[in-house]
């Protein structure tokens, strides 16, 4: 699918660019194409989501370009059904330098499973993810990620790491998840122990569930007892960089 230059208006201002609309069921009757197929590949220059889009069409793969920036609440909202979302940065002209926004309840209640982010500072709004089918996330290694309230909430999730740069992490991101496994990178153990330090930690993590928390600091940084007293109080196995049976993701 090839985006076209367009412009949209509305009550409050008008956006110019390359844009995606609705793509519904009674558009893809009028066309004759199939309401079910194994890819859905979008050309580069798509930079905006908005609008229910694609809803009914049942695929299991959804491929973007890089490009995109902007995803609207609601974009890819229930019963769209793809199973895998990639960005292709491989694209000519696909790498841009702003970066990507999910808004609140864009893939609320999906079919997704699996998510793939491309390498550019992510912005994940709250509910962003919430009910949906998501078990597995790749997130970008070297840009900044924020993630908002309760956005990986009620999700098929079993491991989960942080990425190296998140700056932000909102209330109770994994509410009713249940991990096998969470890691936690230095940079963020810092942010944590802030949270910590202000008393805000366990709104963080108040409905999360991890049986093996791998904490990438030595045990000269937690206390002994400080740190069987967290392990007790969130009944879990934690794990520190120079114990035993301590994993990177």
């Amino acid at each position: 699918l090839k985006p076209t230059l367009d412009a949209v208006e509305d009550d409050t201002d008008a956006h110019i660019g390359l844009w995606i609309s609705g793509i519904g069921e009674d558009d893809y009757k009028i066309a004759g194409m199939p309401l079910s197929v194994r890819e859905i590949r979008f050309t580069d220059g798509a930079t905006e989501f908005i609008g229910q889009n694609l809803p009914g069409v049942k695929t299991k793969y959804l491929t973007l370009p890089a490009s995109v920036e902007y995803m609207h609440n609601k974009a890819f909202y229930y019963p769209f059904t793809a199973k895998v979302i990639d960005f292709d940065e491989t694209m000519a002209g696909s790498k841009s330098n702003g970066q990507l926004v999910i808004e609140e309840n864009s893939f609320y209640y999906n079919d997704l499973e699996e998510i793939n982010f491309p390498e550019k500072d992510l912005v994940i709004g709250d509910y962003a993810f919430t009910c949906s089918e998501l078990k597995k996330v790749s997130f970008p290694k070297d840009h900044e990620v924020s993630f908002g309230d309760y956005c990986f909430a009620a999700t098929n999730l079993k491991e989960f790491s942080f990425p190296e740069k998140t700056v932000h992490i909102g209330k109770d991101i994994l509410g009713d998840v249940e991990l096998d496994a969470l890691f936690v990178p230095a940079p963020v153990f810092n942010l944590l122990f802030k949270s910590f330090e202000e008393g805000t930690l366990f709104d963080l993590f108040e409905n999360l569930v991890a049986y093996n928390i791998y904490i990438d600091v030595p045990s000269t940084v937690i206390p002994d007892e400080q740190l069987q007293t967290f392990a007790d109080e969130a009944d879990t196995q934690i794990y520190l960089n120079d114990m035993e049976g301590f994993r990177r993701f």
